[in-house]
């Protein structure tokens, strides 16, 4: 497969973005305003959709324009109810930071890493490759265009020797509204021309099928790879090498496989050319596909336009925001029974007059690595509204299956605004696994884009339908919120008592002592306490049944007391 002439041919988008670091699109008409223009083609160069951009264009005046500016921020505000628009402000640290840390002989913002940091954020690991290392390629049956007219013996092979190009691997384990099947990407930025690159890799794997060759396929084979070495510009700007997921152990066999003719990656040419899509599309067009999915989805699943129903798990629970408001973590059980099929998704909280307070949509394929087999896998993302009465709805559609999904909750989000004495949901997680390091398979069911919950230095890993086996652990995680501290002390005292309920009884009760993972902060804004409890408790002396798991707190400054219950199931 010629994967180097495929690059050009599958991704225009990618080779005119790459412009951009070579001066960026040409400007908008004369009559924009040098503000406008300024915002146009920088600020928003790689998050504004192509209609956005034309709209803005075609608008008479300018003060059309700074609406329209306006209605761009809003429409990407993740958190309606605060005054902040977290989206704008991300983004502009985003070019703070690039502008800071990316010169590649131009502008951070103008550079490859810079646009691709700014479009996708920061990468969840980087890998840095030094470069310098040789690496040999036998090339059979040469002619003199290699070998600088010397007639060698064709019994043997010639080698050419390369240096490792210096390169930066950045891996995302998602983008948003990535289509490719994988959803996991590593952009590797390399000081070698791309293109040149994938034409020497397809070129060097027919290196050794060479020998029965004609003499004029073998000239055009040599001079190929001649343009190649002499094309390498090793103090240029880095460049995209490849987007898309390389199933390899280590990333010396990515580069092996780059020069090696007998290694290729297992990735399929219609992955890369997805892969290179997902990549360079703007956050404007995937806000666009994202509006139009959730319109389609919600009218699939409420005409039932599908031949059968399938089951998600719904589960979700309240915390107190940073922003003000009230967060919702929500986790979405999905049955081992639908792997290898792609789950469109969207998730709403519903106000009681029917208007939508918070969403989010989602995309993905739901793919299984080294998971056990009786588990499910799990998605887990946050919401985030005012304080008050809600829906929660799930639509879910099975692309492969055609099959459709919905339910919904009650939802009440409670008001941890107000300085006094309060306490989150009870959140209950049946793994907690360490935040860094080697990933155990538990962390391989999370699909799609989760944002899974941590504490110090632990990832939580949820119970998807609040049912816990025997044998395990149950760990229950909340916080407290203004906790008073009496005078003269430093820290606040507070009386923690746990019960465990089997219907109007309580069972048992669990020592203080037993409470773990506790975190005190104080929040940079406003100054307010929240200290963090987590504790775990086994389960294998309990009977199957249905359980309700108390958490009580007592401030003995103030004499207040405060509680919540969280129920589950053993089996």
């Amino acid at each position: 497969m010629q994967i180097g002439s495929c690059l050009a041919k599958a991704a225009p988008l990618a080779l005119s973005l790459l412009a951009a670091g070579s001066g960026g699109p040409a400007l908008a008409g004369s009559m924009l305003s040098t503000e406008h223009k300024r915002w146009l083609d920088q600020q928003a160069l790689y998050i504004i959709s192509a209609r956005e951009r034309a709209e803005f264009i075609n608008l008479k005046t300018g003060q059309e324009r700074s609406d329209f500016i306006l209605r761009f921020w809003e429409a990407r505000d993740p958190d309606p109810s605060t005054e902040a628009n977290e989206y704008r402000q991300e983004h502009e640290r985003r070019i703070e930071y690039v502008n800071q840390r990316f010169h590649d002989g131009l502008p951070g913002w103008k550079s490859e890493r810079g646009r691709i940091y700014i479009m996708h954020g920061p990468p969840d690991d980087i890998h840095f490759i030094f470069g310098g290392d040789q690496l040999g390629v036998d090339i059979d049956n040469p002619t003199e265009v290699l070998t600088n007219g010397q007639k060698l013996d064709r019994r043997r092979q010639f080698r050419i020797e390369f240096v490792r190009p210096e390169s930066e691997i950045w891996i995302y384990r998602h983008l948003e509204g990535a289509r490719s099947n994988a959803g996991f990407f590593q952009v590797i930025f390399s000081r070698v021309d791309p293109p040149q690159l994938y034409q020497l890799n397809q070129i060097i794997r027919k290196a050794g099928s060479g020998l029965n060759a004609s003499y004029p396929s073998r000239v055009s084979r040599d001079t190929a790879i001649m343009n190649f070495l002499h094309s390498q510009r090793m103090g240029g700007p880095y460049r995209i090498l490849y987007a898309g997921e390389y199933r390899f152990a280590d990333i010396d066999n990515f580069y092996r496989s780059i020069f090696h003719p007998n290694q290729s990656a297992t990735v399929t040419l219609a992955d890369l050319q997805q892969g290179l899509r997902d990549l360079e599309r703007s956050p404007g067009e995937v806000l666009e596909e994202k509006l139009r999915r959730k319109r389609r989805l919600r009218e699939q699943v409420e005409a039932r336009i599908a031949f059968e129903n399938f089951e998600m798990d719904l589960s979700f629970a309240a915390l107190r925001s940073d922003s003000g408001s009230t967060l919702l973590p929500v986790t979405v059980g999905i049955g081992r029974q639908l792997a290898g099929d792609q789950l469109d998704l969207l998730l709403e909280l519903v106000r009681p007059d029917g208007s939508t307070a918070a969403s989010l949509v989602d995309t993905f394929k739901i793919e299984s690595r080294n998971q056990p087999d009786q588990e499910p896998f799990l998605y887990q993302t946050r919401l985030a509204a005012r304080p008050g009465k809600y829906t929660l709805r799930a639509f879910g559609y099975l692309v492969g299956k055609n099959s459709v999904s919905f339910s919904q909750s009650p939802v009440e989000l409670p008001d941890y605004a107000e300085r006094r004495l309060a306490m989150s949901d009870v959140l209950l997680f049946d793994q907690v696994l360490p935040r860094s390091g080697p990933k155990p398979a538990q962390a391989s069911r999370f699909v799609g884009g989760s944002k899974p919950v941590f504490i110090k230095d632990f990832m939580l890993v949820p119970a998807a339908d609040n049912r816990f086996r025997r044998r395990e652990k149950l760990t229950a995680f909340f916080e407290v919120y203004n906790p008073a501290i009496a005078e003269g002390a430093k820290e606040p005292s507070l009386d923690l008592q746990c019960r465990l309920w089997q219907g109007s009884q309580v069972i048992a009760a669990v020592s203080q002592t037993r409470l773990d993972y506790v975190t005190e902060s104080r929040s940079a804004k406003d100054g307010l306490r929240r200290t963090s409890y987590g504790i775990s408790i086994p389960l294998q002396r309990l009977r199957p049944g249905q359980y309700a798991l108390e958490m009580q707190i007592h401030d003995p400054v103030v004499d207040r007391y405060v509680s919540r219950k969280a129920s589950f199931f053993i089996y």
